[in-house]
């Protein structure tokens, strides 16, 4: 259960591969594609119009790719700052918790802990990578680059860098570095968002690092918007767990003590 210790609880920087260019500005064709892939998911009207959801399926967790975990898990999440994972395993209950850039583990077996908030400022939209996009593209201090294009599983892959800089001494605390990125893999015929890459750090430091990658798939239009139904991560290329969305509702109507933090 060591492997599901850090997972959910991990995240945050890329190495910088050179860009490749592809006959325009390196920061005008990536934004082009990412307002493209916006598009696709049903637009930032219909995502904004999107206050909280309610989702349940299966997570099972993976070590040295074998199952050794697995059980039912429900999703709550309000905004992009409010979410909320209980996965009732075989072995144990365990809770994820995030709140406004403060976020704990809570296990029914006495173990978790805090999360570290240099992990939570990339945590944030882990299962819906539309709303991370949003977010950072709609903020401050970002930067959009067009690195490459690639053959992925036999798709053609658009691979685009975002990158956030700290405005002032306040957020580069709350992000734990001067700047954080996150490498986006869009498939060129559909415009979706198969993988998010980037780096993950232990929850007591931002020094070590491992490499970090999200990958989506089984899309599926609810209420207008593009939701991912299967969800996996990979850790220093191990795969670490996996989420299947059987149900997804939009507006619940959550009241928002679902996300108190004890």
């Amino acid at each position: 259960m060591k492997i599901f210790s850090v997972i959910l609880l991990l995240v945050a920087f890329v190495s910088s591969p050179p860009p490749l260019a592809l006959g325009q500005a390196p920061d005008t064709q990536g934004s082009q594609v990412l307002e493209q892939v916006i598009a696709a998911a049903g637009g930032r009207q219909a995502w904004n119009q999107m206050k909280d959801f309610q989702a349940s399926g299966t997570l099972a967790l993976y070590s040295a790719g074998l199952v050794m975990d697995r059980g039912e898990a429900t999703m709550l999440g309000s905004g992009f700052k409010r979410f909320r994972l209980t996965a009732t395993l075989e072995h144990e209950t365990r809770t994820w918790l995030w709140k406004d850039g403060t976020g704990v583990v809570t296990t029914s077996n006495g173990l978790g802990g805090a999360i570290g908030r240099h992990n939570l400022v990339v945590l944030e939209g882990i299962t819906l990578p539309i709303q991370r996009l949003i977010a950072i593209l709609d903020g401050p201090s970002r930067s959009v680059q067009m690195v490459e294009s690639v053959l992925m599983e036999g798709k053609r892959v658009y691979r685009i860098r975002l990158m956030r800089t700290a405005s002032d001494r306040k957020e580069a605390m709350a992000f734990g570095r001067a700047s954080y990125g996150t490498d986006v893999l869009v498939d060129q015929q559909t415009f979706t968002i198969l993988a998010l890459e980037d780096s993950i750090y232990p929850n007591d430091n931002d020094r070590d690092v491992f490499s970090h990658r999200v990958t989506y798939g089984d899309y599926r239009i609810v209420s207008g918007v593009q939701i991912p139904f299967a969800v996996k991560e990979e850790i220093a290329g191990q795969l670490t767990w996996g989420l299947q969305i059987q149900s997804f509702v939009v507006n619940p109507g959550l009241t928002g003590s679902e996300f108190m933090l004890n």
